[in-house]
């Protein structure tokens, strides 16, 4: 099968340059590309005043209503009246999830989700969302952690997906992420990495897809205008073939 996957800093579903709510125009854009996963940082999980109420306190909820009915969301920044983290969402069954915290201090609290989604639910395929630190010292021992995480299923052959906002302006944590088996979808197809920051004139790829066990075929940046105006990112998009182990 052909899995179709996407990953997108939504940047608590505001505009780029006003604060302008754009969960109802998210939601009909993901739509329209028919994915299998999603996986979403900075999604507001809970937010004060006017961001939740119209969707009764649950924006996840309501955005993966209809197409997703499976989802995880990791909690990591936490205020008075509300939080926001990462999402992951799935056509196919959730069988667990977890989120591991990474934070390095108080100020920038940083969480990676994993989950492990039951394609035709029974073939297990592992996917990491996460969002990295602004510091470079700060984003070098969550790197660490992440390959301790993701070791077990590279050297099972288990099919892996690691999405997500890295931060990565030197690209130091790309390389690392390359000499522990990984492969990012991008660089692999395009033989470049996506710039995807900031959304109106993108120089800097801090978003990408990385992956293991399984054969990347497409990958592009999503830069419409429909895109460009829905986030301080722009999503990456990603086709990959799915041979189920034959049991």
């Amino acid at each position: 099968m052909v899995l179709k996957v996407l990953t997108f800093n939504v940047h608590k579903f505001r505009h780029p340059l006003r604060r302008t709510y754009l969960l109802e125009k998210l939601k009909k854009n993901l739509k329209s590309h028919e994915l299998h996963v999603v996986c979403l940082q900075e999604l507001i999980g809970i937010h004060p005043k006017k961001y939740s109420n119209d969707y009764n306190n649950d924006p996840l909820e309501h955005l993966a209503d209809e197409i997703w009915q499976h989802y995880a969301y990791g909690k990591n920044a936490v205020y008075p009246k509300g939080h926001h983290g990462n999402a992951i969402l799935s056509y196919f069954p959730i069988n667990d999830f977890y989120n591991f915290n990474i934070s390095n201090h108080s100020y920038e609290q940083r969480g990676i989700l994993r989950a492990e989604i039951l394609i035709d639910n029974i073939h297990p395929l592992n996917v990491f969302t996460l969002h990295l630190d602004l510091t470079e010292w700060g984003r070098a021992k969550q790197i660490k952690r992440l390959i301790q995480l993701v070791n077990p299923y590279i050297e099972k052959k288990q099919p892996l997906l690691v999405m997500g906002d890295f931060n990565d302006w030197r690209l130091k944590s790309h390389t690392k992420l390359l000499h522990a088996n990984l492969q990012e979808a991008a660089a692999m197809t395009q033989q470049k990495l996506f710039a995807t920051f900031p959304s109106v004139k993108p120089v800097f790829p801090l978003d990408r897809i990385y992956f293991s066990g399984l054969n990347c075929i497409k990958a592009e940046v999503l830069k419409t205008a429909k895109w460009r105006k829905m986030s301080d990112h722009l999503p990456i998009y990603a086709e990959f073939e799915y041979d189920p182990p034959v049991t």
